[in-house]
């Protein structure tokens, strides 16, 4: 029965106390926190804009040096494929399919230099006439 001739807010004081701050603190932190900004000085927003402004600055440095890396890993990936992808082309030369292929076209072109000398001699040549 005390506890009714107390002012309500120091009660719900003491039960803040005993529970440990609760959400309720909280709450009030975040608020007091809120409080604070509000009246830092111009040099405090500077500062800290300041050093939000480093650490994203440090930040894309690091992403940079990680793209960097990996742009470098990737040439050297791709220099290896080239240089695989050379040596493949190389050894087309010595396949059997692409010797037969310079032989067919060589065939062709000895079977269309006969027909052509064959043929020689054996001319159409179309007389002129006139209309009546």
């Amino acid at each position: 029965m005390a506890d009714d001739n107390k002012n309500p807010l120091d009660v719900l004081e003491e039960l803040l106390k005993q529970s440990g701050g609760g959400a309720g603190t909280g709450g009030a932190g975040v608020g007091a926190v809120a409080a604070g900004k509000a009246s830092l000085s111009a040099d405090e927003v500077a500062k800290i804009k300041e050093e939000a402004e480093k650490k994203l600055a440090e930040e894309l440095e690091v992403k940079r040096l990680e793209l960097e890396q990996h742009q470098v890993e990737q040439s050297v990936v791709d220099e290896v494929k080239m240089a695989e992808q050379r040596e493949e082309i190389v050894k087309i030369k010595d396949s059997d399919e692409y010797k037969a292929r310079i032989q067919q076209d060589s065939d062709k072109k000895a079977s269309d230099d006969n027909k052509i000398i064959a043929g020689d001699g054996f001319e159409i040549d179309q007389l002129d006439h006139k209309k009546v």
